[in-house]
């Protein structure tokens, strides 16, 4: 099992793996410690990705020059055949001897077509005869004068049309058969070679925009729960104290659903994570639970609590963490995407380090590729001192991540 492990560690680290996969990572990093270490090592790589993560277009006209480079191969590879009706003189023959019975035999797979005039003279006409005749003539004076085409033996060597060289056998030669279905296999593989080139990427695309969407729904659904929270505590979004059982940010996303503002823990996770989110919803704890945790059972309860969806806790003013409260700013970031210590700039790990979801205070909703929103350049994972800590003033967002414990955090101003 290490060996398919260690295979898939990469795509363990971007979230790029199926259910079974994962669990089959995860029983194998509790198994084997070299295997840990080797993941830290591609987790301490990862950064220098970080300028490839962007979205990248094709260059303009890569399927077209694609399809001509390869119609240039096959042309240098198979050239084609000669058309015998462009001859000048209508149907190109044979100069080279060929054997009668093997000509026979290749005129055998032909249907034979009956003819009437020769199977009943009577109903021939008069003329028939003379025709016949003089057309024999004819050809054969046109044979005997011509010196490339002279005939040592009639009987043996007879003119053949240029369709019916090797080159163009008709069905039944494996010979010519081989070429053919070998050049239409190569131009079939590279079509679809091409045609890979546009449709993969954009698969991936819509699959990522289906996930990236469905993350926003459920973040939506949170934003409609923070929203009516505050419309019935005088404007404050909920309060989380920075020491007991509930000193975590995680707390917020158990409030919300204990008050009945979020009907399901469900809507705490993001579907684009890869994760058992069905587990996941059955091991959130209530507020009860969080409350009459012993304390070696504390962290392990702000685990489950944690979710895929960090939240701002507020600021700190003169040594305490002030109330959070709702001035339907636009710039202001109050949930999203939970941060992650492996990526740059604390980016998420829910969209494979590709952006996060991001939910304003005045409810609107947006992807962002990047940490820092355009329209305030305000770190959404880090103060104005450049910390992973509440805001230092009443304008500073700051996204925390779920089981981060506010009792471990200094006040800052």
């Amino acid at each position: 099992m290490i060996e398919p492990a260690r295979n898939h560690l990469v795509g363990f680290l971007l979230n790029a793996l199926d259910h079974a996969e994962t669990a089959q990572v995860e029983e194998a990093l509790a198994a084997d410690n070299s295997l840990r270490d080797e993941l830290q090592r591609i987790r301490a790589h990862l950064p220098t990705l970080e300028h490839d993560r962007e979205h990248h277009e094709p260059p303009p006209g890569l399927a077209a020059r694609t399809c001509h480079w390869l119609t240039e191969r096959l042309h240098e590879l198979h050239p084609p055949q000669a058309d015998p009706f462009d001859h000048p003189g209508g149907l190109a023959f044979s100069a080279a001897p060929r054997d009668a019975s093997h000509d026979a035999a290749l005129l055998a797979n032909f249907p034979a077509v009956p003819d009437e005039s020769l199977a009943n003279p009577a109903q021939a006409g008069p003329n028939s005869h003379s025709f016949a005749s003089s057309n024999s003539h004819s050809n054969a004076s046109s044979i005997a004068h011509s010196p490339s085409l002279a005939l040592t033996n009639p009987a043996d060597h007879v003119p053949t049309p240029a369709s019916l060289s090797p080159a163009m056998w008709p069905a039944g030669s494996s010979w010519g058969d081989w070429r053919l279905r070998a050049s239409d296999a190569i131009v079939v593989a590279g079509i679809l070679l091409c045609a890979s080139f546009l449709f993969v990427p954009a698969l991936a695309h819509c699959q990522f925009a289906a996930r990236t969407q469905a993350c926003q729904n459920n973040l939506k659904q949170v934003g409609v729960a923070l929203m009516s929270y505050s419309d019935q505590h005088g404007g404050l979004f909920p309060h989380v104290p920075t020491h007991g059982n509930r000193a975590f940010v995680g707390v917020i996303g158990a409030m919300l659903r204990d008050s009945e503002f979020l009907a399901s823990p469900a809507s705490l996770f993001c579907v684009a994570t890869n994760r058992r989110t069905s587990a996941a919803i059955a091991k959130y704890p209530t507020l009860a639970q969080i409350d009459n945790a012993a304390a070696p059972l504390l962290p392990a309860i702000r685990r489950a609590a944690r979710g895929d969806y960090g939240f701002s806790v507020g600021y700190w003013d003169h040594g305490k963490l002030a109330l959070l409260r709702n001035q339907h700013r636009p710039w202001y970031a109050i949930a999203a995407d939970a941060p992650s210590d492996s990526l740059p700039s604390h980016a998420t790990e829910n969209h494979a380090g590709r952006g996060q979801s991001v939910l304003f205070e005045d409810g609107h909703y947006q992807f962002l590729r990047r940490c820092c929103p355009r329209m305030s350049r305000d770190e959404l994972f880090l103060n104005h001192l450049g910390h992973v800590s509440p805001g230092v003033d009443a304008n500073d967002s700051v996204i925390l991540a779920g089981d981060v414990p506010l009792e471990s955090l200094p006040p800052e101003s």
